[in-house]
């Protein structure tokens, strides 16, 4: 029995961040269960007992710090800014102690320490900017955490079609040390990096690509970019999240309008080539995470009440549906506890 962790809208619905039960011996889903009411939890990032997690609380929005207790969540801090919207994008750097935050509407970043007294926002980074899309009238920022060595903080910028690298000090102090420019129109939402090869992997909401990209000392040079869809496909689309597995041998991605998920083999030289195109069972497929052993995907559906589970092969990367019948309401983030 593993844990999983549930966020999500709280519009209709949800309630607040959730749990589920994951049997991987029934290859099944169950007991989806509130742990903590709360506003707007659209992305939780998990630390052992501890959760960073998006909050709304009236005009004011931001980070909370959760911790658990039992079978539930209880919330201990907050770092709150009025008047702006929720981010979209937590994460936590364990090295400094620091929580970063992206906020899409208002086109910016925060830098949050953990003090005695909670959080704290120290830094907050706005950028400015435009493209092509009809969705990139201005900066939105989408993704913001420490690569893998905890050296370089990475931004996607859906809004300028940029991926901006910033130095960090101990305090939270940032510096911009380089900007990747992506294609007019690409959208960089989020990435993800391989765990052995110099390579990370840009994910294109809008244009529905992935470019793969040669990483090293905090710069981004394009290699080749490879399609979200398969050819046949025409009708609207947008790229959501992207996962690499601890291996490095496959990377998966969701997408929202086709409702799949597109499986990729790594070859030795990082490139992808698709294997797989697998429909989710939901409508609107953002999120979704490996389970702790990488045997199961779990995907969470915006616009449906559906929490799928799939096997994954982890010789061929294949997946394969196991079960629908969860229910988990406006879910847009998947996490394992």
């Amino acid at each position: 029995m593993e844990t999983l962790v549930l966020g999500g809208y709280t519009k209709g619905r949800n309630k607040g961040v959730s749990f589920a039960t994951l049997d991987t011996d029934k290859k099944k889903i169950t007991n989806v269960r509130l742990a903590l009411e709360i506003e707007s939890p659209t992305y939780v990032t998990t630390v052992g007992d501890f959760a960073f997690s998006v909050v709304k609380e009236g005009d004011w929005a931001g980070v909370a710090l959760l911790e658990k207790q039992d079978d539930a969540y209880r919330q201990i801090a907050a770092a709150l800014t009025e008047g702006v919207n929720p981010p979209c994008y937590v994460s936590f750097d364990k090295k400094r102690q620091l929580i970063f935050s992206a906020n899409y509407h208002q086109g910016f970043f925060d830098v949050i320490a953990i003090t005695d007294d909670g959080l704290d926002v120290v830094q907050s980074v706005q950028f400015e900017g435009s493209s092509v899309h009809e969705n990139q009238q201005s900066s939105h920022v989408h993704y913001v955490q420490m690569d893998r060595a905890s050296e370089y903080l990475m931004v996607c910028d859906l809004g300028t079609d940029k991926v901006h690298v910033f130095d960090v000090k101990v305090n939270g102090e940032v510096k911009e040390v380089f900007c990747y420019q992506t294609k007019a129109g690409f959208g960089p939402r989020h990435l993800v990096q391989h765990p052995t090869l110099p390579i990370v992997y840009v994910l294109g909401e809008l244009s529905n690509e992935i470019d793969i990209c040669r990483y090293e000392k905090g710069v981004l040079t394009h290699i080749e970019t490879v399609s979200l869809l398969p050819k046949e496909y025409t009708d609207w689309s947008g790229g959501a999240a992207i996962r690499v597995t601890s291996d490095g041998q496959f990377v998966y991605a969701s997408n929202r309008g086709h409702d799949s998920i597109v499986v990729y083999k790594v070859n030795n030289s990082g490139v992808l080539e698709p294997i797989q195109w697998i429909k989710t069972e939901g409508k609107t497929p953002r999120d979704f995470h490996f389970n702790q052993t990488e045997d199961f995907i779990i995907i969470g559906h915006q616009d449906d009440d559906v929490l799928s589970l799939f096997s994954r092969d982890t010789k061929t990367g294949v997946l394969t549906l196991q079960d629908k019948e969860a229910i988990a309401p406006e879910c847009v983030c998947v996490t394992p506890l």
